[in-house]
């Protein structure tokens, strides 16, 4: 088992419990107690656990993986709201990397029925929705399915997106933060983000309030790569602001009157 997967497993058990010792996650991950502790101090290291005597307890602000049923459910006005406003971005005739996530999904919706498009993804479920849509059509990358989130990963989907070029990549994270940028918990997830950032001529990050000064696992680029944040009104002042400052448009979604909370 490689060390981030070890990392990874001993946060989905922190997030389970609340704390873990040394002791516990020897016996779960099936190595020694002096290769625990190398991989806590790693945790603590990094922010994303508090090291205690004997183990390691949460962090309020660590966001874990999650299935892309969870994430349906949760901040659903202000990610509709966002979804919205991001689908305004979008030119036609345009080819658009469309991230996994349900606030990127959600773009969909809102897309102009008379738009012709190519959205390039790693979504099995967007997938699926654009080739319903008949001047769209749809580029799976291929690869392995990750059950959780139903986005396909893997080598094959590396080495395919390295062919195509983008004009604009409507981009999800589960974190991202002034000092660590954009995060999320899985790290083939990471590398074909940093992948589709890097064959896109315009980057538009669509992230709910409710991840802005977050930690996750794995850094996958930087904020700097942002041309366009669309978040909602929910989000740290202060971060927008220095956003703006470094050149980065700031769009503030506004939910429909009646929209619940």
């Amino acid at each position: 088992m490689f060390v981030e997967q070890r990392l990874d497993q001993f946060l989905q058990a922190l997030g389970a419990r609340g704390s873990i010792t040394v002791d516990q996650a020897a016996e779960l991950a099936g190595v020694s107690q002096d290769t625990v502790r190398r991989d806590f101090n790693r945790l603590a290291e990094r922010g994303l656990a508090l090291r205690t005597h004997g183990g390691i307890m949460t962090r309020d602000n660590y966001v874990h993986d999650s299935t892309i049923r969870e994430r349906r459910i949760q901040h659903a006005a202000q990610k509709a709201a966002i979804a919205r406003a991001a689908a305004a971005l979008v030119v036609d005739n345009e080819t658009i990397a469309l991230d996994g996530g349900t606030t990127t999904f959600g773009v969909i919706a809102h897309l102009s029925p008379a738009a012709s498009l190519t959205l390039i993804t790693y979504s099995l479920d967007a997938a699926i929705e654009v080739a319903r849509r008949p001047n769209m059509s749809a580029i799976v990358l291929g690869g392995v399915v990750r059950e959780p989130t139903l986005s396909v990963v893997g080598p094959d989907a590396m080495a395919m997106v390295r062919t195509f070029h983008a004009n604009t990549f409507l981009l999800g994270a589960n974190a991202v933060s002034l000092e660590f940028g954009l995060m999320t918990p899985n790290r083939m997830e990471a590398e074909l983000k940093t992948a589709l950032i890097a064959i896109s001529d315009r980057v538009v990050l669509l992230v709910d309030s409710s991840k802005i000064n977050k930690r996750a696992l794995v850094t996958f680029g930087s904020l700097d790569s942002v041309t366009t944040l669309v978040t909602d009104a929910g989000a740290d002042p202060q971060f927008c602001e220095q956003l703006r400052q470094k050149g980065t448009q700031v769009i503030i979604a506004r939910q429909e009157q009646g929209a619940a909370q």
